[in-house]
């Protein structure tokens, strides 16, 4: 169906037809005249009316590209009316009150006009108030209900069988799927013998929701969102592939709570149905795609490929969180009609989605919808993300960056600070970069967690460190890049442990903090230093604050410097910091001799000001507050200072395990932290697993906490009863956890 997107200037020239067409109508029915109704609102009632007749006829629908003309359509014509409107109502004698009760009357009018052709048509779930159609293919015998959730059948609106054995169910009242109201609905279908009986069923659970990408990006519901994700392969430690439902619907949860991210990628094949189930639940958009990577075999191999891709299809495409195939072998060379192939069966076995298809190469053929390359084109210091112009031939399709960073600079848990400070702010840059160019829809970044890999691409150990978190789901310092986008929890994390120790000469250098509140404040040894907002990252909902000053006022309140003095002398400070005195910009080493001459300093005046307010030696320990402010209050802090007590962080998934078609277990996530809350990335120490009860552990009962963390997994064994797992390592609190256990008493291989 062809798609006609009006613009600003369309808008204004159909508001002068409609307006023209309702003043034609109003002279021509003397009923019109006699309730002075507006000949604006009248011109839009029949342009709803036409529009939808368009739509159901499957012709075409008219549309707006942007909410901002659909707002000024309704503020012109309500402008026009009003000035047509009230001096007939005030000569009628009638009250402006009236007007503004038959304007709202007439604009649900229009609505209901459209939502109730629509139901009659079996088409458009989302035109209107919102009535739903579905369709479904049966064959004699087949019967449906329709509810809001698997548990509750709901009326159907209306049935009738079609064509090629389809039935079209109309739902009234439907609510649309959304990122944050991803509201879901099931079907039933039934298969009835000669006496009524069933003998067969089968219910599905979806959405009502339109999602396309255009140029400009990528719209759900009509309303723009940039996919900002990572891309997951279903891998987990001691288990592999085949984890059970409960932890596949965590990783959604992380995705989207903890990691706030608007979408996954899930590479490079489609994933376990609860995965993408718990995606439709929590409102996470996805891009999957059929199995593959880089390898295009022979006839036989393709075959089974295009089979891929028909089974891709039929059995995940009434998934709302599922905007997106992948209809080529991931990374790929170009072998046009084999993809051919595959687009082609895409669109046929679901009309409703775009395609797309992940390359490494610029230029490539575009058989399909949407241009989806694999950017690693930032170094750190090259631009976020490559101009589109530069990668895709058809500027007039949509692209997305399917993936970035990744074997750029992998980064593991245990790297200096400085290593996994940079390895956010790359994600960031990215991120950034994709969000801010207004032609990208989204961007993946390579990947979620750390994953085992084949001999030749490892770190000598068979595991690729790309993850922004580690194999157990622990956070690396590039997750709090992802959690600080979102709003609904506070976030702070702070990409210095300001120990001078841990950098070359002392030079702490740059400090990143990472957050969603709008400011962070400086504290040292509880004296307020300054206060830093983010700046320069236009694209992200909060960008990376730049913690560049840590000496502020203190200059002036502690020495009780004149204001000129201590901005001169900070100056040279903070640069000899950064840079240390031997690294200077040649401007600051001149800075720094004239203030010295100024001001009368001799060199141990210099140095016992580098020594108190730079190097931080000799005197007492310093104690560093960053306070996350939000509206004039902290909403978060985060303390570095010396530290001598550790304890472990333990974080399980559920503590609740019932069996149910296969073995349940749960996720046990150990971070060692300070006393202060902060990771202890060199506390590599070994951690024992002890678990009795009615449970079982899968993996070893000793590991070593790579960079301050690990984890296990708690499994049932078909028994039911208590288990208890506990937690030591050498000189920390042991920590204990209670499951409870729900078995089935199954046969276990």
């Amino acid at each position: 169906m062809r798609e006609i997107q009006l613009n600003m200037y369309h808008a204004l020239a159909l508001g002068a037809v409609m307006y023209w067409l309702g003043a034609a109508l109003t002279r021509k029915l003397p009923a019109l005249r006699r309730f002075c109704v507006p000949a604006p609102l009248v011109g839009g009632l029949c342009f709803a009316l036409f529009n939808t007749l368009l739509y159901a006829s499957g012709l075409a629908v008219i549309t707006f590209d942007e909410t901002l003309e659909t707002v000024f359509m309704i503020l012109f014509f309500t402008t026009v009316g009003f000035t047509v409107s009230i001096p007939m109502l005030v000569k009628s004698g009638r009250s402006v009150m009236l007007l503004l009760a038959l304007s709202i009357v007439i604009i649900l009018l229009q609505n209901a006009v459209g939502s109730g052709v629509m139901a009659l048509m079996g088409k458009n779930p989302l035109y209107g108030l919102g009535c739903g159609s579905i369709s479904m293919i049966g064959g004699p015998g087949t019967a449906a209900a329709i509810g809001p959730d698997l548990d509750a059948a709901g009326a159907v609106c209306a049935m009738a069988e079609g064509d090629d054995n389809k039935y079209y169910v109309n739902y009234s009242n439907a609510r649309p799927w959304t990122l944050d109201e991803p509201n879901l609905y099931s079907i039933r279908a039934e298969l009835l013998d000669a006496s009524g009986a069933v003998t067969d069923e089968k219910t599905v659970r979806f959405g009502f929701r339109t999602a396309e990408f255009r140029r400009g990006g990528f719209y759900l519901n009509g309303e723009r969102v940039f996919l900002r994700g990572l891309n997951r392969h279903q891998c987990y430690p001691y288990m592999g592939y085949a984890a059970p439902e409960a932890l596949q619907r965590e990783d959604a949860r992380i995705l989207k709570e903890e990691l706030c991210c608007t979408a996954v990628r899930t590479s490079h094949y489609p994933q376990s149905q609860h995965f993408i189930d718990a995606c439709d639940e929590l409102g996470l958009l996805v891009f999957t795609e059929l199995p593959g990577w880089q390898h295009i075999g022979d006839a036989a191999w393709k075959r089974r490929s295009v089979e891929n891709v028909r089974e891709m299809v039929t059995q995940y495409r009434n998934h709302p969180s599922i905007v997106l195939w992948g209809v080529r072998i991931n990374e790929s060379l170009d072998d046009d009609d084999f993809y051919r192939e595959t687009n082609a069966l895409a669109h046929s076995l679901d009309p409703s989605r775009q395609t797309s298809g992940v390359r490494y190469l610029e230029k490539s053929h575009l058989l399909e919808d949407v241009y989806a390359y694999n950017d690693f084109s930032h170094d750190g210091t090259a631009p976020g993300a490559k101009k589109r112009s530069a990668v895709t031939p058809d500027m007039d399709k949509p692209y997305l960056i399917s993936e970035c960073n990744g074997h750029m600079f992998p980064t593991k848990s245990f790297d200096p600070w400085e290593k996994r400070q940079e390895h956010a702010l790359r994600h960031a840059r990215v991120q950034n970069a994709a969000a801010s160019d207004g032609e990208i829809s989204g961007c993946f970044g390579w990947v979620m967690f750390d994953y085992p890999t084949h001999k030749d691409f490892g770190s000598g150990d068979r595991v690729c460190y790309h993850g922004v978190m580690d194999a157990f789901r622990n956070p690396k310092l590039a997750a709090a890049l992802y959690a600080s986008q979102g709003d609904k929890t506070p976030v702070l994390e702070i990409g210095s442990p300001m120990d001078i120790g841990d950098y070359p000469a002392g030079n702490i250098g740059d400090i990143w903090a990472f957050t969603n509140a709008e400011e962070v404040a400086l504290y040292k040894n509880d004296r307020f230093v300054a206060s830093f907002r983010t700046k320069g990252w236009d694209g992200l909902p909060h960008g990376p604050v730049a913690i560049d000053d840590t000496i502020g006022e203190l200059l002036e309140t502690q020495e009780h410097f004149p204001h000129d003095k201590a901005e001169l002398l900070r100056k040279c400070l903070v640069s000899a910091g950064k840079n240390g005195l031997a690294g200077m910009p040649v401007a600051d080493k001149a800075r720094m001799a004239w203030a010295m001459a100024r001001y009368k300093l001799t060199m141990d005046d210099g140095v016992a000001l580098f020594g108190k307010y730079v190097g931080n030696w000799g005197g007492a320990a310093t104690r560093w507050r960053f306070d996350a402010r939000t509206g004039g209050k902290t909403v978060a802090s985060v303390t570095r200072a010396s530290g001598a007590a550790l304890h472990m962080e333990v974080r399980v998934s559920k503590t609740a395990l019932c069996e149910g078609d296969t073995w349940d277990a749960a996720a046990v996530r150990v971070r060692i932290l300070d006393e202060h809350g902060t990771p202890a990335p060199y506390a590599q120490l070994p951690v024992r697993f002890s678990l009795t009860g009615a449970a079982a552990l899968i993996g070893p009962d000793t590991v070593t906490a790579e960079g301050g963390m690990t984890g296990t997994y708690v499994r049932t064994t078909g028994e039911s009863g208590e288990a208890v797992l506990r937690i030591s390592a050498a000189g920390l609190p042991e920590e204990e956890v209670r499951f409870s256990i729900q078995g089935q008493n199954v046969e276990q291989e």
